[in-house]
């Protein structure tokens, strides 16, 4: 379930990856990551 809800997240644009396009899971989320995902999925649910 995991690299689908990933895909699909990165599909939507939500989510980048970290370089290269490499999704690292199990990495900790910096306060500045956090704060930008929320921002994208704020700005995706007003837009739906």
């Amino acid at each position: 379930m995991g690299s689908s809800l990933c895909a699909a997240m990165y599909e939507a644009g939500l989510i980048e990856g970290k370089d290269n396009n490499r999704f690292a899971p199990n990495d900790q989320v910096t306060r500045a990551e956090a704060v930008t995902l929320l921002l994208r999925l704020a700005h995706y649910q007003a837009g739906n």
